[in-house]
């Protein structure tokens, strides 16, 4: 999916590698918790694909709102 992404989408002239993708999503979709530091730092965990946790049902979830996002966003077209 992700290949496809990279091939076919172009958002404000530009297109970005496969990494940027991955990056993109995870960020967007895949927030597990955040926790403040006593400085007032945020930090981020993302979830992980290879976690035990990450169910099937979540994957599928992922994935969806990926690919609907890909082709609403920057009219990619998956087969």
């Amino acid at each position: 999916m992700l290949d496809t992404i990279t091939q076919q989408a172009w958002w404000n002239v530009r297109q970005y590698p496969k990494e940027f993708w991955k990056e993109y999503f995870r960020k967007r979709y895949l927030l597990k918790d955040e926790y403040e530091t006593p400085e007032g730092e945020i930090v981020q965990v993302y979830w992980s694909t290879a976690d035990k946790k990450f169910s099937v049902g979540m994957m599928s979830d992922f994935l969806n709102k990926v690919q609907a996002e890909a082709s609403s966003e920057w009219g990619v077209e998956f087969e």
